[in-house]
């Protein structure tokens, strides 16, 4: 199973929290916004070279607008603490799928 959705994330926002001392949701969001950019250069990239699949594109924009602004409410509902333990959760998840990789158990 390939690890979807990577874009970096998982790294600039622990960046961001631990050594730029940046408050968590501000970090996240930020984040967001880069990864948002970094999109935005892959379509490009992608039109450039190979035909649009615009049903994939229409379908794909949406639940992107549906799910970013339930993500973003529901955020705002947790408490930092409670947002850093996902984060490093998330973190371990990623470092057991890299591991079982490595010794070839995926």
């Amino acid at each position: 199973m390939p690890m979807l959705g990577v874009g970096g994330g998982v790294f600039i926002v622990p960046f961001m929290i631990y050594v730029c001392k940046y408050p968590t949701k501000i970090a996240a969001g930020s984040s967001h916004l880069i990864i948002s950019f970094s999109a935005l250069a892959g379509i490009i990239g992608h039109a450039t070279s190979h035909r649009f699949d615009i049903p994939l594109i229409v379908a794909t924009g949406i639940a992107v607008l549906i799910a970013g602004n339930l993500g973003a409410r529901v955020s705002m509902k947790f408490k930092t603490k409670v947002i850093r333990a996902g984060l490093g959760l998330i973190m371990l998840l990623f470092a057991a799928q890299i591991l079982a990789r490595l010794f070839g158990l995926l």
